[in-house]
């Protein structure tokens, strides 16, 4: 290995760490997994009804969501404590979690019993103790105000993540790699298209993250919809990668804000792409100074 390669490799650690403590008292209120449901909502309310840059009505361009809520997982519910929680009457499926860390969701698809309620309810409340920011140095997860969030849950959903550099929408992330609630995290990595979902080839970013299938059909009206509700949804946000769910049919759902994706130890690859990733979130320093 080079002297300049390792040189870029040591740079890139210190300017993707950097990011994680710029801003972080915003952060903290978008990284709230159910502060960021009203955020978005409140958002897209006033962007859903107009027209995009060609004057097309939005209507046109999201046929099958016609309004903010549209955009939302179906709110189950939200509780302070497990305890709180009428597991009798949950609409099945549907996912509780924390909305305070990352990978503490439970999903139940079919009636269970008594004993698998009370593993459920200790199993919530021991992440609501946790302070996930401790463990890798993520000060966004500080200060959230914990709570259990319910949701419906649908199982056709694909992971679908935009990355966005001062609130313009530059790369789709689409993870490689399956990922089952009931299994380990895998290791997996991430295939990197531009805005228009050309495969940008070679490209890949890699850290540890639980993920979902590929998304079956990347196609130019997709591309379209993510680059609308990314520029709205990462305005005046330095970085952030947004993270949706999309259904088979093209509907696409926000799932949450991710100010510091794999803690910020990400693996980026090639060399050249590498360069061209950090190029952005330096520009995004430069911005806030």
């Amino acid at each position: 290995m080079s002297e300049n390669y390792n040189a870029l490799k040591e740079s890139t650690k210190s300017i993707l760490q950097r990011i994680k403590h710029e801003d972080v008292a915003r952060k903290t209120l978008l990284t709230d997994k159910f502060q960021a449901r009203l955020y978005a909502q409140s958002v897209l309310q006033k962007n859903i009804y107009g027209k995009d840059s060609n004057g097309t009505p939005l209507s046109e361009v999201f046929e099958d969501q016609k309004s903010a809520t549209d955009f939302l997982i179906p709110l189950i519910g939200v509780w302070k404590a497990p305890w709180d929680i009428n597991f009798d009457i949950l609409p099945l499926p549907c996912i509780l979690k924390t909305n305070h860390g990352c990978g503490y969701n439970i999903t139940i698809r079919t009636d269970i019993d008594t004993d698998r309620i009370k593993k459920y309810r200790a199993q919530l409340s021991e992440w609501l103790t946790i302070d996930y920011s401790w463990f890798n140095n993520e000060p966004q997860y500080l200060n959230i105000q914990r709570c259990i969030v319910g949701e419906n849950y649908y199982n056709d959903l694909r992971l679908c993540q935009v990355f966005c550099f001062n609130g313009v929408p530059t790369y789709i992330a689409t993870p490689v790699g399956k990922w089952n609630i009931e299994d380990k995290i895998l290791h997996s990595y991430q295939a990197v298209h531009d805005i228009n979902f050309n495969l940008i080839r070679g490209a890949k970013i890699c850290h540890f993250e639980p993920h979902l299938e590929i998304i079956p059909a990347n196609t130019p009206l997709l591309a379209r919809r993510l680059t609308l509700l990314s520029e709205w949804l990462s305005k005046d946000l330095p970085f952030v990668r947004m993270d949706y769910l999309v259904s088979n049919n093209g509907k696409i759902y926000f799932n949450e804000f991710t100010f510091s994706p794999g803690a910020m130890w990400l693996e980026l690859s090639p060399v050249e792409f590498e360069d061209e990733f950090i190029e952005h979130l330096t520009t995004t320093l430069s911005n806030e100074h």
